[in-house]
């Protein structure tokens, strides 16, 4: 029966989401159970109902978090920032709009879409969450900053290509000698289009830290070049030579060039501020994931012989491992964002993904019920990966340069270097292991039929994720040494 199967999946998703806006609001929400009523409710009415009602509460929670940061604007500064942050990365990810295309997803069973969907709210819920808690309100206002910066860089990219794009047309009806009206409007509103992402991606910068000298000249540059786009669409808009609204739209791009050379150098900057703090949270959730592995094993010893013999209580037992697994998880895909937004080591996100994929063949084993000296093995392995993981990261923060600004002695600096190097290869070689291993595993699964078709897709575009990982690590580590070498 795969879909009641992935219809059970997307339930506890919907369930886990109001547990989590549970702890954000500091309520107690009736079991899902109870939310049900009548015989006739369906297991995809459940999930809808579950998920509309986490929505609801989604909405509740912003307008709570912008009313208590107003409150406590004056009196609690640093409270209310936090609330602010929370409010306004639900708004920006547009989590309650989330929310309601999950429903519709559910209610057409489209449910491997649904469920990716599911897992990416409640990475943002965790998020919010994490905004709110957080003790260094500092390191999480940085963070944030550095988000936006990288989301920042990434429209400015997508602004460029359009740009080019429209110059080509305008190039393209400059040669044609007799261009049609109708035709050089067309152009005008691609332009027109522009220019509104333009001028919405410079107010979103200007909003990041008004005190950055960086973001402030790329937002100049951003209004210079919204400037010329204006004048390219007036000119196409007014039936004048397309070659002046050409020139017009090059300069554009030259100066959305500059303001994301200036976004860059932002990011860069913030990414050295943050460096050796990022080092430290890194090692600390790596420690904590570690302690929290052995002791789901050391308890999985206890009762493993006798699951393996289908004793129904340690079975029981066994499938209470899989909610503490799913939060080594949560942790590791936190520190895995963390390392992909600092970029301080190509190797370990993607050492730590294959490593967290592992953990994913832990749920489901633990989600089954199985509890065997194999999947004890497959524990042992995970606890490994993280040891030497945490090895690697204790040799390549001990090979820092100098922050002081003194020149380094240059045999000093090739042996840091080159304990780097060694550090990265060791992640490398963790990520590559591990990968084949799953990839080998999730055959395994394939051919026994034990996961339905939507769940296998998944893991399939996981496995194929991990790969690619894998390749760009290797690429970017391969650079990395010829430009040491050179």
């Amino acid at each position: 029966m795969p879909r009641i199967r992935s219809l059970t999946v997307l339930t506890r998703s919907s369930a886990l989401l109001l547990m989590v806006l549970a702890v954000l609001l500091g309520t107690v929400l009736p079991a899902s159970g109870q939310a049900i009523q009548g015989e006739e409710a369906t297991e995809a009415d459940g999930a809808v109902f579950q998920n509309d009602r986490a929505r609801q509460h989604m909405l509740e929670l912003e307008q709570r978090m912008f009313r208590l940061a107003e409150m406590l604007r004056e009196t609690q500064p640093e409270d209310a920032q936090r609330l602010t942050m929370g409010f306004e990365r639900s708004r920006e990810q547009q989590v309650a709009q989330r929310m309601a295309s999950v429903s519709e997803l559910i209610g057409g069973l489209e449910l491997t879409e649904a469920s990716a969907k599911v897992d990416e709210v409640i990475g943002e819920l965790q998020a919010i969450k994490k905004l709110l808690l957080t003790a260094d309100l500092e390191l999480a206002i940085k963070l944030e900053q550095l988000r936006k910066i990288n989301q920042a860089i990434k429209e400015i990219e997508a602004i460029e290509a359009q740009e080019a794009e429209n110059q080509a047309q305008s190039d393209k009806l400059a040669a044609a000698g007799n261009p049609s009206n109708a035709a050089m409007k067309g152009v005008a509103d691609a332009e027109d289009r522009n220019q509104d992402a333009t001028d919405r991606l410079m107010d979103k910068v200007g909003d990041i830290d008004p005190q950055n000298p960086d973001l402030q000249a790329a937002q100049q540059s951003m209004g210079k070049a919204s400037q010329s786009m204006g004048k390219a669409s007036q000119s196409l808009s007014q039936g004048q030579n397309p070659s002046g609204a050409s020139q017009s739209q090059g300069d554009a791009r030259k100066q959305l060039s500059d303001a994301k050379k200036k976004l860059l150098d932002a990011k860069k900057k913030l990414q050295e501020e943050l460096e050796k703090k990022i080092r430290e949270q890194v090692m600390d959730n790596l420690r904590a994931m570690l302690k929290q592995q052995t002791q789901i094993r050391e308890q999985l010893e206890l009762v493993s012989d006798r699951a393996d013999q289908g004793d129904a209580r340690a079975i029981v037992q066994v499938r209470s491992f899989a909610a503490p697994e799913q939060e080594i998880i949560v942790l590791a895909q936190d520190t895995i964002e963390l390392c992909d937004m600092t970029e301080f080591s190509v190797a370990m996100p993607a050492a730590l993904s294959a490593v967290r994929d592992r953990m994913v063949f832990l749920v489901d084993d633990y989600t089954a019920g199985l509890g065997g000296p194999a999947v004890v093995a497959a524990t042992v392995q995970v606890e490994d990966d993280l040891k030497a993981l945490i090895e690697a990261m204790e040799q390549s923060n001990s090979n820092q340069p100098p922050k002081d600004g003194q020149p380094q002695d240059p045999r000093e600096q090739e042996r840091r270097e080159m304990n780097q190097m060694l550090a990265e290869l060791k992640m490398l070689r963790i990520m590559q292991v591990a990968t084949n291993e799953n990839l080998a595993r999730h055959d395994r699964v394939k051919a026994a039929g034990d996961l339905p078709s939507s769940e296998l897709r998944r893991r399939e575009e996981m496995v194929r994720d991990q790969q690619e990982r894998v390749r760009e690590a290797m690429e970017k580590l391969r650079e990395k040494a010829m430009n040491q070498g050179g």
